[in-house]
């Protein structure tokens, strides 16, 4: 069995996971990237980092991954699955300021289901809790093709938007980044030196200033204190 297939395997029997609730501030919805799933260690230690920031985590597994299929299908599917897992968030009643997330193809997930909230002629009971939106390493264009044609759902965007992405991302380039917040007033833009796509940092930036994941948890706590 090749390591993606044992991955496949690994996902698909993973249940859906809430850490971090002791004493937490807040709740995140934690989506993971398109090629992963929500046991993955990257996903992991970004959940850990989080947890002790006190923002408790939601992970699940997208349709897609329970099916055993590598990559997701249509948006809409993914979407569907993203605000089942709000729902399951509302049905546990925690009483927290609830944010939209996830890594790379999750955070991306998270903008379009935010939308749909946004929009919905009957909002679902976790509207008044959603706050605001957390994307780590959102692939603002795909790798090699530096365009923003896939953020239209975002016109009208009333929600606070943080993305967290390292500077050697490929698929954030700088340019595309600066056009992208000037289209979006609520959005803001976190830098981590470097660090790639997958937060995997280069030997200076570690000296200097510490784990990726670290960083990314704290930069959020901090957005998440100043939104309220």
């Amino acid at each position: 069995m090749t390591p993606a297939r044992s991955r496949v395997k690994q996902a698909s029997a993973s249940p859906l996971l809430i850490e971090g609730k002791k004493g937490a501030i807040a709740a995140l919805i934690l989506a993971h990237g398109s090629a992963t799933h929500q046991a993955h260690p990257h996903l992991t230690a970004l959940s850990e980092a989080l947890n002790r920031q006190k923002i408790m985590t939601l992970r699940f597994n997208f349709a897609y991954r329970k099916a055993g299929r590598a990559f997701p299908g249509p948006m809409t599917e993914s979407v569907s699955d993203y605000l089942t897992a709000a729902d399951h968030f509302g049905a546990s009643r925690f009483k927290l300021p609830l944010f939209f997330g996830g890594h790379s193809y999750g955070g991306r997930v998270a903008t379009h289901a935010a939308s749909a909230v946004q929009t919905a002629s009957n909002p679902p009971r976790i509207s008044k809790q959603l706050k605001g939106m957390v994307a780590f390493s959102l692939p603002l264009h795909p790798r090699g093709k530096p365009h923003l044609k896939r953020w239209s759902h975002l016109q009208g965007n009333t929600l606070p938007l943080i993305i967290l992405a390292g500077d050697r991302d490929p698929m954030i380039e700088n340019e595309q980044a600066l056009t992208f917040l000037q289209t979006q007033p609520n959005a803001e833009l976190c830098w981590i030196a470097g660090a790639d796509h997958g937060f995997k940092q280069t030997k200076a930036a570690i000296k200097n200033q510490g784990s990726a994941y670290f960083y990314a948890a704290k930069a959020a706590r901090r957005w998440m204190d100043s939104i309220g």
